[in-house]
């Protein structure tokens, strides 16, 4: 009829605007993530989540196939790897005690960084060993430098994190290592297959890389006035000790 007017459609609201938005959105939530951390946390705690994350992922290439490096390209027995592997364990029994005793008493970051050098020359040196004895000297050596890292690390995360705060700073840093070694091993298969020289020298310049982020970015967090100038009296029975490195662990 002629007293009636056609309705228009309404125009559909969504548009490339919006189809782009969830695209957006998830690409912003690394950068989401990163600043809850980073209001949740210290700037020590990342640093050493990050470090974490790249040593693991170091360590990742090399050790799934140090027995295979012990056995096929230097001629060991089954039972002669297995004592050189035990030798590590063994002598990172003293080296993480040794670790936290200086860790409070010259400071964390001097213990974590020589630490985590050591390590990396380690590593690219084991690559280059002609014989079965070069290869259990230095993974014995491996064994008192890589774990005295551990005790003054997580020292450092009880110096600036509250006490009920610690079990989610000692998860992220958790996550951080088992992320590092998630592909590492396939890559590492990759990187033998050129040679075993190729394999070590990779893994210890990407583990030396924590070196370098800890000398930028990791900052010392036992106070000065922790520091005993002196040797401390025995008859004060322990009370102007530092914490304990291993404090850290036990709040596990």
């Amino acid at each position: 009829g002629g007293g009636t007017t056609r309705r228009s459609r309404p125009r559909p609201t969504h548009g490339w605007h919006t189809r782009l938005m969830p695209d957006l959105l998830g690409r912003a939530a690394p950068i989401r993530a990163f600043r809850e951390l980073r209001r949740d946390f210290p700037l020590v705690v990342l640093v050493l989540a990050t470090g974490d994350l790249v040593a693991s992922f170091g360590f990742s290439l090399v050790f799934p196939f140090l027995t295979i490096y012990l056995t096929e390209k230097l001629g060991a027995s089954a039972s002669e790897a297995g004592l050189v592997l035990a030798g590590y364990s063994v002598c990172s029994i003293f080296s993480g005690a040794i670790g936290g005793w200086l860790a409070d008493r010259i400071g964390r970051r001097s213990v974590m960084i020589p630490s985590v050098a050591c390590t990396a020359v380690i590593v690219i040196l084991m690559g280059q060993a002609r014989n079965l004895f070069e290869i259990a000297l230095l993974t014995v050596a491996l064994g008192i430098s890589d774990p005295a890292f551990i005790p003054a690390a997580r020292a450092a995360v009880a110096d600036v994190v509250p006490e009920q705060r610690r079990p989610r700073a000692y998860g992220l840093l958790a996550v951080a290592a088992a992320v590092g070694w998630i592909a590492g091993p396939a890559i590492g298969a990759g990187l033998a297959s050129i040679g075993y020289p190729v394999l070590f020298t990779v893994g210890g310049v990407i583990i030396s890389s924590y070196a370098i982020i800890g000398l930028i970015w990791l900052p010392e967090t036992l106070p000065a006035t922790r520091h005993p100038a002196v040797p401390t009296p025995p008859d004060l029975g322990g009370m102007l000790q530092p914490e304990p490195a291993h404090q850290g662990l036990e709040d596990l």
